[in-house]
């Protein structure tokens, strides 16, 4: 299938043991969305762009759903809110402290709140919550960009986007064999691909595009390249910034990738990571600051997501805390079809 795709050894002896429960999972998997027939989704008056991913975390999807938000006035994003503690439904509050704000909805809603001015529903039955959008909004028809929906079978979307990052390394197996959240066949149900990655990392698009092509998916894919805007501190940008003394650390999916950032960009190293949605406790920035101070690290980045859970533990300290900013570069075809397809 490609260089992005391992071989795994017969000789492992997990390997033998998950074989048979991939090939049960991924038969349920596909008997799901077969037993969703059309006539059984619902289909909101709204207009409705789905975005989601067939890997376990790591594809860009919630940056892609930042520039789709802004580039979209009237538009409301729909979340599950994955990783939060509360079971609260409704909009979400920004006049919350951000370890209230990630509590009560998620670091990754908690994250777009405080990039966007668009509204953020947070509701784990999301056909529930386009049905009350629909109610609210009688008036005017917002846009509603349901983010990680591609799996939620419940509503039929007007477009539906899927996210892959370029340098995804798989196995091609489901669960729990491997890091697919569905087999690769699914793709077809999309009507658009991103292929998300730095300009060197993109070069293995078309690895992916060879792997594409074999699942019958035929609509357009288009590439989104990974931009570093530099280093922030809250809401304002730094300059000069590669006199300093830094390294990184970051609790997300796929480490590797934040980590070249830091290296190709600055020449710095990333030097701790924690499992994706890890909630900071303060023995931890402890640990942090340990690793960094062998190394003589003064100041301290992380992903824009782990910022907020963990600058409390930075006040008062004399290490200071700082985030990289990382955009999308989306080409104008894309936004010429996902007008074309979602105002249709």
């Amino acid at each position: 299938m490609g260089a992005v795709f391992r071989i795994m050894s017969s000789r492992n002896g997990f390997w033998i043991l998950l074989f048979p429960a991939t090939l049960l999972w991924t038969f349920l998997l596909w008997l799901r969305r077969k037993c969703y027939a059309e006539n059984r989704r619902y289909r909101s008056s709204l207009r409705v762009i789905c975005i989601g991913n067939i890997h376990l975390g790591g594809s860009g999807k919630t940056p892609i759903v930042c520039e789709i938000a802004k580039r979209f006035d009237e538009s409301i994003i729909l979340s599950r809110g994955y990783g939060r503690k509360s079971y609260r439904i409704g909009q979400v509050d920004r006049g919350l402290t951000d370890e209230e704000g990630i509590s009560e909805y998620g670091d990754e809603p908690w994250m777009l709140a405080k990039n966007l001015k668009a509204p953020i529903i947070i509701d784990k039955n999301r056909c529930r919550a386009l049905k009350t959008i629909e109610k609210d909004k009688q008036e005017h028809l917002p846009l509603v960009i349901m983010d990680d929906g591609f799996q939620h079978l419940r509503i039929k979307p007007t477009v539906s986007i899927v996210v892959i990052s370029a340098t995804a390394d798989s196995n091609g197996f489901t669960l729990p064999l491997g890091d697919l959240r569905e087999p690769l066949s699914a793709l077809k149900n999309a009507s658009v691909l991103v292929m998300t990655g730095s300009a060197t990392e993109l070069k293995a698009a078309s690895v992916w595009n060879d792997v594409i092509q074999q699942t019958g998916f035929l609509g357009p894919i288009f590439l989104a390249k990974r931009q570093v805007a530099g280093l922030c501190d809250g809401d304002q940008a730094l300059h000069q910034i590669h006199s300093l003394r830094a390294g990184g650390f970051c609790a997300i999916a796929r480490p590797e990738r934040f980590g070249r950032d830091l290296e190709e960009q600055f020449g710095w190293p990333l030097f701790a990571t924690y499992p994706d949605h890890h909630i900071y406790k303060a023995s931890d920035v402890d640990e942090v600051v340990l690793l960094g101070s062998k190394q003589n690290v003064t100041h301290f980045v992380t992903t824009e997501k782990d910022y907020y859970k963990v600058k409390k533990f930075f006040v008062g300290r004399s290490e200071k805390l700082f985030y990289l900013k990382v955009s999308y570069d989306l080409p104008k075809e894309f936004w010429s079809v996902l007008e074309n397809s979602a105002w249709r």
